[in-house]
């Protein structure tokens, strides 16, 4: 049976950013997830991309980018169905639009140009999009709910203070920068590190792997992780791309725990009072760990008190995101 949303949320992966705005301004989520080979992949969400569109009629399609696959081939079925696009483009497509290989470059020009909306997490993109004549909003992530979550039960014996690094290994993450860091400070002996994510199967890791103060936890099951980053006393979680605003941050704020980030400007007008600052050097990640450890009560009272001024911001930033949204099918929020 055909139903009549005007708008819609579509998406090819989970992520909690889509679930939450999803929640927050009231519209249908379709979650379009198939793992394995690319093709068989591709295939499949596309086909059920379709069927979605077919089965709703919406006025308006927000997609979450990336998938800028799902991006591209929305801006070719709005020219048959008529809706409009919005892209939740967050905060890497000045990474693709700048430094991705020429034929993912176009694909996402191509999206950016056909979009009727473009909706990012920080402003200093907004220079990037300026070219492309695109309708902006502006809305950084939100604070997740992150449960109070015991530590894994493998790392209960740990008794030393933690220090947690959020880490998926990504190009923009300074891994071995932050471990020397560690190392070289004053809290090596004091502390132990941990560092999230898969690691990488190749040997520029064997010389931490020795070390009895840090542990890989490798993948980490969300109860894991929330527990893991709760009980943890530093997170660290730094990019070496001044636009790119990281998910540790508002994770720490969710669980009123400091957390150490990059010093860009982009970072410090979103992540304020119970954050640490480090420029991407060795060194400078040093001293924001030995600051942290000369003042810990203090900077966790501020991050509990700069979480509830953060909410109070996001909650304008989203309606604001929502009247533009809800203004590209004539209604109002």
């Amino acid at each position: 049976m055909q139903k009549n949303n005007d708008i819609i949320f579509i998406s090819w992966e989970h992520h909690r950013r889509t679930r939450t705005l999803a929640k927050k301004i009231n519209i249908p989520l379709f979650e379009i997830v198939y793992g394995g080979n690319p093709i068989f992949r591709y295939s499949y969400c596309i086909i059920k991309t379709v069927e979605t569109i077919l089965n709703n009629s919406p006025r308006v399609i927000i997609v979450q980018t990336p998938s800028y696959v799902l991006a591209f081939f929305c801006t070719l079925l709005k020219q048959i169905f008529g809706f409009k696009l919005v892209m939740d483009a967050h905060n890497g497509v000045t990474y693709r639009l700048n430094k991705q290989p020429s034929l993912t470059r176009w694909f996402v020009e191509r999206s950016v140009k056909n979009a009727d909306l473009i909706v990012v997490t920080n402003d200093t993109v907004f220079p990037i999009l300026d070219k492309y004549a695109t309708k902006r909003a502006l809305l950084p992530d939100c604070i997740p709910d992150i449960p109070k979550n015991p530590p894994p039960k493998q790392y209960l014996h740990h008794k030393l203070p933690s220090i947690t690094v959020i880490s998926s290994f990504q190009h923009d993450e300074p891994i071995q920068l932050i471990l020397d860091a560690f190392l070289e400070s004053n809290q090596a002996s004091k502390a132990h590190l941990f560092v999230t994510g898969r690691l990488p199967e190749e040997h520029a890791y064997d010389y931490y792997l020795q070390k009895n103060n840090i542990t890989f936890t490798g993948y980490l099951s969300f109860e894991d992780f929330d527990g893991l980053i709760s009980n943890s006393n530093l997170l660290i979680d730094i990019s070496t791309d001044p636009t790119v605003l990281v998910c540790g941050g508002y994770e720490a704020m969710a669980v009123e725990v400091p957390c150490v980030v990059s010093s860009s400007p982009s970072s410090k007008s979103v992540f304020e009072s119970g954050f640490l600052y480090s420029r991407i050097s060795t060194e400078d990640c040093r001293r924001a760990i030995e600051d942290y450890f000369l003042s810990p009560k203090v900077y966790q009272r501020d991050i509990k008190t700069y979480k509830a001024i953060f909410n109070t911001k996001w909650e304008k930033l989203l309606h604001d995101a929502e009247l533009k949204i809800r203004a590209l099918t004539g209604d109002r929020a």
